[in-house]
């Protein structure tokens, strides 16, 4: 009796010691689950954050360059306006020269004809 005794006693311990280590093994997967759950929300969270930044990041660039291309049309436009001055004010330029240069052709005429009115009255 006492040997069965014993034997169930041991027998008792064992599957205690097993039940034990089970529950041992089983909290210590629910610590790396949670663990392993919280590392993956914080990279979740990460992620997030990083595509919203890179969004941001985006939205301000584009609105850079538009900024930047508004500059610059009004640059060409400011551009065009003075080359249009600039031809306009050549072609007054060429028109005075023509003006001035036919005041003297005239007046070099009108000696002409002085000189040869001079000459005849002599």
């Amino acid at each position: 009796g006492a040997v069965l005794m014993r034997e169930l006693l041991d027998d008792k311990a064992e599957r205690d010691a097993e039940r034990d280590a089970a529950r041992v093994f089983h909290a210590e997967l629910d610590v790396d689950f949670r663990e392993t759950r919280a590392r993956c929300d914080a990279a979740e969270a990460a992620a997030e954050y990083a595509e919203e930044l890179a969004a941001e990041t985006a939205h301000a660039m584009d609105e850079v360059l538009r900024m930047a291309q508004g500059r610059i049309d009004e640059a060409r436009g400011e551009i065009a306006r003075l080359e249009e001055t600039l031809a306009a004010e050549r072609a007054a330029r060429r028109s005075e020269q023509a003006a001035l240069l036919e005041e003297l052709v005239e007046a070099r005429r009108a000696l002409v004809a002085a000189d040869e009115r001079a000459g005849d009255a002599a």
